[in-house]
C-alpha cells in the first residue's frame, strides 16, 4: 500500500496490524494462513489516507513476513530519503534554469552539468532527488512518445560478437564554402551489442560509402573483425561494396526489417541519448560562434564520448561501457580476430571491372593505364584507392597482376570520393556540457603526460610502439 509521508508512522502501523492480526496473533494449522490472506485480501479496507482499497496478497504477506520479524514498529513505513532535504535553494536554481534552458536536457545531463560545473560534489545528488524536486517545481522535461508496440530483449553474448551501425543526421554547420549558409552533419557509428562501447564513429557532412568506409575500417584496424554487422537498408549498407568487405572479413552482414529499427536497438538508443545529453548543446555553441568546423565537432565529441559516455554506469549494464569492453575482451581474448592492417586496407580498396583493349589498355575514372599485354581482351579486377588513382591493383582469376601503369592521369582522385572542406574559424561561452566534456578530457590527458614523464628517461633499445593508423 501507498501511503502519504504526511502520515504518522504509527497510525499506518496499527492499520496494517489490523490487516494481519488474524494471521499472527494465534498459531495457525496447515493451509490456513492461504485461506485466510485470501480472506484478507477479498475485503474493502478503509485506509489512514480516508481512501477504501482492496490490500494484495503478497502485500498481506509482506507485512506478516515483517511484523513477525520485528514486530510493530517493523510496519512502520520507510522515511523519506534524507538527501531530498539537503539539496541547497541555489542548487536546486541552477538546475531549473538549466532544464528551463533547454527542456530536452535529462536529469543525468543536468547533474553532469552541476558536477562538472563545480556546483556540487560528484554523486552528491541522486538522480531521484533531482527529478522530484523539478517535478515539484514544474519543470518536467520533454517527453518522447510511447513505443506502439513491445519487444523482447536480446544481448550479444560477448565483446565483438555483434556491431550495430547507423546514421544520423544531428545538427547544422556553417558550410565551410559560404559561412552564410547552414549544413546539416551527419553521425555515422558502430557500437558494441553486448558492452555499449562505441567502436568507431565519426561527424560528416555528408552521407556516403567513402565516408562508411573510413569509419569501419579503422574500427576494425583497432579492434579487431566482429562477428556480425548488423545495419540498416540506407544505400551505403545495402551496397555490394559493404557486402563485399564483410565476406572477404568473415563478417556477417545482416540487415533490419525494413521499416522496424528496433532490431539493433543498441544504436537507436545512442541515438537518442545523443539527442537528449549533447545535439542541443553543440547547437548553442554553433549559436553563439563557439563550433564552426567539422574538425572541432569531431574533438566534442570524442571529448563527449571519453568523458560523457564510455566513463558514465550504464544502467542496463550495471557498470561503464569502458569497464565492460575491457572485461569481456579481455575474457574472450582468444576469440578475437586480428588482421594486419596492409591486408585490412586492400580489402576495403574499391573495386571494379574493366576490359583490357587489345593494345593492353584499360579505363577507369577518366584515366588511361596500361596492364600485361597478356592480359588483352581479358576483363580484369581493378583495386584502388579513390584519394590515390595512380596506383591501380590488377587481378585475374584470383591471381595478381601487379600494378598498371598510368599513361594519361587527368584525375587523382575519383570523382564519387568527397572532397574535404577548407578549415575555417571563430569565440566561446556558458555553461555546455560539451565544452566542459572536452576540458575534463584535455585535463586528463595532461595528468596522464605527466605521470608518464619517466618515459624519457626509458632506455633506447625499447622498440617504438606503432601507431594504429600505420598502414
Amino acid at each position: 500500500m501507498t501511503t502519504p509521508n504526511s502520515l504518522p508512522p504509527e497510525v499506518v502501523a496499527q492499520f496494517r496490524f489490523t490487516v494481519i492480526a488474524p494471521l499472527v496473533t494465534r498459531q495457525l494449522v496447515y493451509g490456513e494462513q492461504r485461506a485466510l490472506v485470501a480472506q484478507q485480501s477479498a475485503q474493502i479496507w478503509h485506509a489512514p489516507d480516508g481512501q477504501e482499497r482492496q490490500i494484495h496478497p503478497r502485500t498481506i504477506l509482506r507485512w506478516t513476513a515483517a511484523y513477525r520479524r520485528g514486530g510493530l514498529s517493523a510496519l512502520e513505513p520507510d522515511p523519506p530519503p534524507s538527501r531530498l532535504r539537503r539539496v541547497s535553494p541555489a542548487v536546486l536554481d541552477r538546475a531549473v534554469a538549466l532544464r528551463t534552458e533547454d527542456p530536452h536536457r535529462s536529469a543525468q545531463t543536468i547533474i553532469q552539468l552541476l558536477e562538472w560545473n563545480g556546483d556540487i560534489a560528484p554523486g552528491s545528488l541522486a538522480h531521484s532527488t533531482l527529478t522530484y524536486h523539478l517535478r515539484q517545481r514544474k519543470a518536467a522535461s520533454y517527453q518522447a512518445p510511447p513505443p506502439a508496440e513491445t519487444f523482447r530483449r536480446r544481448q550479444a553474448p560477448r565483446a565483438m560478437a555483434e556491431w550495430q551501425g547507423d546514421t544520423q543526421r544531428t545538427l547544422t554547420l556553417p558550410d565551410p564554402r559560404n559561412p552564410e549558409r547552414q549544413r546539416p552533419v551527419y553521425l555515422i557509428a558502430f557500437i558494441d551489442d553486448a558492452t555499449r562501447y562505441v567502436v568507431g564513429s565519426r561527424f560528416f557532412f555528408d552521407e556516403n560509402r567513402p565516408r562508411l568506409e573510413e569509419v569501419l575500417k579503422w574500427a576494425v584496424v583497432r579492434h579487431g573483425i566482429p562477428e556480425i554487422i548488423h545495419v540498416d537498408n540506407g544505400s551505403i549498407y545495402a551496397s555490394h561494396y559493404l557486402t563485399r568487405v564483410c565476406a572477404e572479413l568473415g563478417m556477417d552482414l545482416r540487415h533490419s526489417t525494413i521499416r522496424r529499427p528496433q532490431g539493433k536497438g543498441k544504436i537507436e538508443r545512442l541515438f537518442r541519448r545523443v539527442d537528449q545529453q549533447l545535439t542541443h548543446e553543440l547547437q548553442a555553441l554553433v549559436a553563439d560562434g563557439t563550433l564552426k568546423t567539422l574538425t572541432d565537432l569531431n574533438a566534442y565529441w570524442e571529448a563527449w564520448l571519453a568523458q560523457g559516455y564510455h566513463q558514465q554506469v550504464h544502467r542496463s549494464l550495471g557498470v561503464t561501457p569502458q569497464a565492460a569492453w575491457d572485461q569481456s575482451r579481455a575474457e574472450s581474448a582468444a576469440l578475437i580476430r586480428m588482421r594486419p592492417v596492409d591486408e585490412i586496407q586492400r580489402i576495403f580498396l574499391w573495386q571494379d571491372t574493366r576490359k583490357v583493349d587489345k593494345t593492353g589498355i584499360i579505363q577507369l575514372a577518366g584515366n588511361r593505364y596500361e596492364v600485361a599485354s597478356l592480359l588483352a581482351g581479358k576483363r580484369v579486377e581493378c583495386r584502388y584507392d579513390p584519394y590515390q588513382l595512380d596506383r591501380i591493383f590488377i587481378r585475374y582469376q584470383g591471381e595478381s597482376y601487379g600494378e598498371a601503369q598510368p599513361l594519361v592521369l587527368a584525375h587523382h582522385r575519383h570523382r564519387e570520393a568527397p572532397v574535404e572542406d577548407p578549415p575555417f574559424m571563430a569565440p566561446r561561452t556558458g555553461v555546455n556540457l560539451a565544452q566542459l566534456a572536452r576540458e575534463r578530457q584535455e585535463a586528463d590527458r595532461a595528468q596522464a603526460t605527466a605521470r608518464l614523464r619517466y618515459a624519457d628517461r626509458a632506455p633506447a633499445s625499447l622498440p617504438e610502439k606503432e601507431s594504429d593508423h600505420e598502414s
